[in-house]
């Protein structure tokens, strides 16, 4: 259930701050409204109340960094988004810490240099090949 937490005009325009819970009671993910059109920052929980994902949307769409946490509060992704696509760098870890993939992106299109890890470190990937 989402439930409009607070309204304010500003500037002529109205802002709204949602919330949204789960049938305990919990808020499960937090957004804001400019004119219906989601703006701000967008974070959502997992059941246990950890935080899952934060990232800030301009005009409906994800911008600058997304970061994406696991129960346990480890960072697991971290990716820059522009216009709703990945556009930087982007990196995801294993659930031992070490570095997954890393790499860049430009207008959603992975480049060079691209490179996967397995979980002791070691290079099993590259782009391009």
């Amino acid at each position: 259930m989402a439930a409009c937490v607070t309204a304010q005009e500003e500037g002529g325009f109205q802002l709204r701050h949602y919330q949204k819970f789960d049938d305990q009671n919990r808020s499960i993910q937090e957004w804001s409204e400019l004119e219906d059109v989601p703006n701000g920052v967008w974070r959502a929980w997992l059941p246990s109340g950890a935080l899952s994902f934060e990232v800030t949307l301009e005009n409906g769409l994800e911008e600058d960094e997304l970061r994406m946490w696991d129960e346990t509060g480890r960072l697991t992704q971290s990716a820059w988004l522009e216009n709703g696509v990945l556009h930087g760098h982007f990196r995801c870890w294993w659930a031992s810490g070490q570095i997954k993939e890393e790499g860049e992106y430009i207008q959603g299109k992975r480049v060079a240099p691209y490179i996967g890890y397995d979980q002791d470190g070691r290079i099993v990937q590259t782009y391009p090949e």
